[in-house]
């Protein structure tokens, strides 16, 4: 007998708990007609493609469905990897990525620019369209991708262009005498907002697929648009429905999923199996990792600083440094860094107030829509150069 802890079975949009909100994921993997089976253990859920104003009315965006040509790309910028079995495709974790191996997901953007030039880098910095990156760029694009209008939908819309810049960026944190905090970033290149068109991003399309072999026992499961529900819930209700017995690893028993569509019942435990399957653990040197990284963001870092403005270098060298400076310094030895921090009124700094400074390599993501108007959202993600101390 199969004994497992009595649990409900297929949840209701309105009792998902702790699984979140089933609603976007069905809309997100719409165009999907084949049974599917996800991992979604760590992920955000699709996003929607932001408030819009029609006629004067303000209206929710809706989440953008992903076409199935779109899949694998979206699975591998989330350490998924897309298995195909006849009756279903099964989404399951990896560490493997096909653009960047095992590296540490932290790491993508600095070993992407660790393989440019200088010229391909100074060419990057003044703003390239996404679909005009190399794979490996798009990779790394594509898993900023949450904070775009539009999520990833909106991304791989071929009505949208987006645009992505590399630059250095420093950051400067005081905490103002009202006692909140202030943050003020200057970048080696000021983000361009020019329109760049170029071809969409590519993705590879899924496996073909195959359905589940004949089986005189086999029982349909009937996922229907699909449902967010734990292992638990779906080896329960195999059981229930088909008499399986799956005995699984019990760690994963109250793992996400999102399951769609009609599952043959032994398509089904072979996919469970899929899913259950571990790859080895990864053993590296992660001090040979950190300093490999460390060289290509020291690299990049020179050669993004090297035409930006003297202001900017000489901060640059300060952050290098671990120096700070006072808002009476920031004032008379860097003016233009100065004016450009803008204040309420009366929340001022005094001149003795301590600036901290910080500094990253930046891949800046803007994009505008099919009329040319700018798309609402925008995201900058920034890397510190990396070091053997936790960050």
């Amino acid at each position: 007998m199969l004994f497992l802890a009595p649990c409900a079975s297929a949840q209701s949009d309105t009792e998902q708990g702790e699984l979140g909100d089933v609603k976007p994921w069905r809309q997100f993997f719409s165009k999907i007609e084949q049974p599917i089976l996800i991992d979604i253990n760590g992920l955000f859920g699709p996003q929607t493609a932001g408030r819009s104003v029609i006629g004067g009315v303000e209206r929710e965006g809706e989440i953008v469905p992903i076409e199935p040509g779109l899949v694998n790309l979206w699975a591998q910028a989330n350490s998924r990897r897309v298995v195909a079995k006849p009756g279903g495709y099964i989404l399951r974790r990896t560490r493997n990525n096909p653009e960047f191996g095992a590296t540490n997901k932290r790491f993508w953007m600095l070993d992407w620019l660790s393989g440019m030039s200088e010229d391909q880098l100074a060419s990057l910095a003044s703003g390239k369209a996404v679909g005009d990156l190399d794979p490996r760029g798009q990779m790394v694009v594509t898993t900023l991708a949450n904070s775009l209008t539009g999520g990833y939908g909106g991304l791989t819309n071929k009505e949208n262009s987006f645009k992505a810049q590399v630059a250095a960026n420093v950051d400067l944190f005081m905490t103002l005498p009202s006692g909140q905090g202030s943050m003020h970033s200057i970048l080696s290149h000021k983000r361009t907002w020019d329109e760049l068109k170029g071809p969409p991003i590519e993705g590879s399309p899924l496996p073909p697929f195959e359905p589940a072999p004949n089986n005189p026992k086999s029982v349909i499961l009937d996922f229907k648009e699909g449902e967010l529900a734990t292992l638990e819930d779906i080896l329960l209700r195999l059981f229930r429905e088909a008499g399986i017995w799956v005995i699984p690893d019990r760690r994963h028993m109250p793992e996400p999923i999102f399951i769609k569509g009609k599952w043959d019942s032994y398509a089904l435990a072979e996919a469970i199996k899929i899913y259950h399957e571990v790859e080895p653990v990864f053993v590296g040197d992660y001090a040979e990792e950190v300093a490999k990284f460390a060289k290509s963001f020291d690299e990049a870092l020179e050669t993004l600083s090297r035409d930006a403005t003297d202001e900017f270098r000489r901060l640059l060298k300060m952050a290098e440094d671990g120096q700070t400076l006072t808002w009476s310094q920031l004032q008379q030895e860097f003016p233009e860094t100065a004016a450009s921090w803008q204040f309420l009124q009366g929340q001022e700094p005094q001149a003795s107030t301590k600036i901290r400074l910080e500094h990253y390599v930046t891949i800046g993501v803007t994009g505008r829509d099919k009329n040319g108007n700018v798309l609402p959202n925008s995201v900058t993600f920034g890397t510190p150069r990396p070091t053997t101390s936790p960050q």
